[in-house]
């Protein structure tokens, strides 16, 4: 019985990485907090953070449930796959579950809004000075999500709020 369940773990192809990484402008190591954002697909599930298919248990991939938006997530390590078309690619590795581990593409992720902070620092698109007010709102309203969730202290919010307003 233990067997068959340890067996049932997603195996996630690649070479295990546990040192800090680059994601664009972030550095992520492992057991650092990812705050998840919504799921980009259909019905709230996530395009970007998948468990693999397990071919020696006959487990299908499957993307993360609308279950996990908004929730923390801790990175356990990294792996790295390499691919003839575009070279080395680096996935987060996480457990959300506490039965299996899931891949996370960081940057691709980012970009659609699947995660929205690092560690507390928010991540993603950021308004430009010529951004409109709806831009300010829907950024102050991410803050206060992660300010009720516990992702930033009051101080922290209150220095991204006159931030973002004194632009």
């Amino acid at each position: 019985m233990l067997l068959c369940y340890k067996a049932s773990y997603s195996q996630i192809p690649g070479k295990r990485f546990d040192k800090t990484i680059s994601v664009g402008n972030y550095e992520i190591s492992p057991g650092d907090t990812l705050y998840l954002g919504k799921g980009s697909m259909n019905g709230g599930l996530f395009a970007y953070i998948e468990q693999p298919a397990n071919y020696i248990v006959g487990l299908r991939a499957m993307s993360l449930d609308s279950r996990y938006a908004g929730k923390f997530v801790i990175v356990k390590f990294f792996k790295v796959q390499k691919d003839k078309n575009t070279g080395e690619k680096v996935f987060a590795v996480i457990n959300p579950t506490g039965a299996y581990n899931y891949s996370v593409d960081i940057q691709s992720a980012i970009d659609v809004g699947e995660i929205v902070a690092i560690n507390h620092t928010m991540v993603g698109a950021r308004p430009q000075a010529t951004s409109s007010t709806v831009s300010v709102a829907d950024e102050l309203l991410k803050l206060k999500q992660l300010l009720d969730a516990g992702a930033l202290t009051q101080a922290e919010y209150d220095q991204q709020k006159k931030k973002l307003l004194n632009n």
